[in-house]
């Protein structure tokens, strides 16, 4: 009784997500598209980035909620595909949200490689035609998207082939997964290598660009290094949220996944869950709140949304102003 309470609160928290979340994305979206100074574009297409794998992921646990059903290595998927009993329509809402994972993380490993760049090497970025850096994204997730979908593809099991069937549940809408031996191992060992890299390479580009502004007193103007600093701290508050409600949960949800055997594994997992998908709307009012510009923006919405007059003086931020060398260069960058 107590775990059909859970799973019926678990199910209408992910339904209020979906709608809650799909909101709050088409807001940010809009006013990070529409708003943004031409100055600090280069810098919120990163962001967008990551905010938009985030949302896909919201939508698509729209139509299914999967639900651990532990210790057998199956999901339950619940909301509207199960209603269609197919273990294809299971496979591809947890495949997209693993998809969905992945791609955030190396959305926040490109933002902070790329705010190094910007930093160290910002005179040899601009003269490099920006084609270049989306090509890079681009390939960056194309890689290891098709990576990733090989390993998936590895892992499955189709239900009638799943070796221990006194575990499976006496449930529809099953999809399995191989509940030992190497193929389970190497997916979590991959995902754990995954989390490890991501962590580590945001710590590295953080303390080399700390260390490159220090350099940078030099060469570059003060008014310059304050908005180098600010933007790279902004980033590393922005993306601490996905790291710390994103990265973690999935780090001990694989943790359940790889003991499913453990007592409350399921719940843990099912928890953990409930935590990455709400990670996304978190990051969007954080980002909205935390410029100036876009709080301006915001409430300039607002106001037309209620049919007052908008007179919100969007005056010039300095933040987001462009960066300009001592004049002994005479080169201004834009970031």
């Amino acid at each position: 009784m107590a775990g059909d309470t859970f799973v019926f609160f678990y199910n209408r928290i992910l339904d209020f997500t979906a709608v809650f979340s799909t909101i709050i994305n088409v807001i940010t979206l809009t006013v990070v598209l529409r708003r943004t100074p031409r100055s600090m574009r280069n810098f919120s297409k990163l962001i967008v980035n990551i905010i938009a794998w985030n949302f896909a992921g919201n939508f698509v646990c729209a139509f299914g909620h999967p639900y651990p059903m532990f210790p057998a290595m199956c999901f339950r998927l619940d909301g509207i595909v199960s209603h269609f009993k197919s273990e294809i329509f299971g496979h591809i809402v947890i495949m997209f949200l693993l998809l969905v994972v992945t791609n955030v993380g190396f959305g926040i490993f490109l933002s902070f490689h790329f705010r190094y760049m910007a930093i160290a090497k910002s005179t040899e970025l601009s003269q490099i035609n920006r084609i270049w850096g989306y090509v890079y994204c681009l390939s960056v997730h194309v890689i290891f998207s098709m990576a990733y979908f090989v390993m998936y593809y590895y892992w499955t099991i189709p239900v009638k082939d799943y070796p221990l069937q006194d575990e499976l549940p006496d449930e529809e809408s099953l999809v399995c997964f191989h509940p030992n031996g190497i193929r389970k191992t190497v997916i979590v060992a991959v995902y754990t290598t995954f989390i490890v890299f991501v962590a580590v390479s945001i710590v590295v580009f953080l303390i080399l660009s700390f260390v490159r502004l220090k350099k940078n007193r030099k060469f570059v103007s003060q008014r310059t290094l304050k908005t180098q600093k600010v933007l790279l701290v902004n980033l590393t508050v922005l993306t601490a949220i996905p790291l710390l409600l994103g990265g973690l949960p999935f780090f001990i949800a694989v943790l359940t996944i790889y003991n499913s055997d453990w007592q409350n594994s399921g719940v843990i997992c099912a928890f953990c869950i409930l935590i990455l998908l709400n990670h996304g709307p978190i990051m969007c009012i954080t980002m909205l709140s935390m410029f100036k510009h876009y709080r301006l923006s915001l409430k300039q919405l607002a106001l037309k949304a209620i049919g007052k007059s908008a007179n919100v003086r969007t005056a010039h931020v300095t933040l987001f102003s462009k960066v300009s060398y001592i004049p002994r260069s005479n080169k201004t960058v834009m970031y």
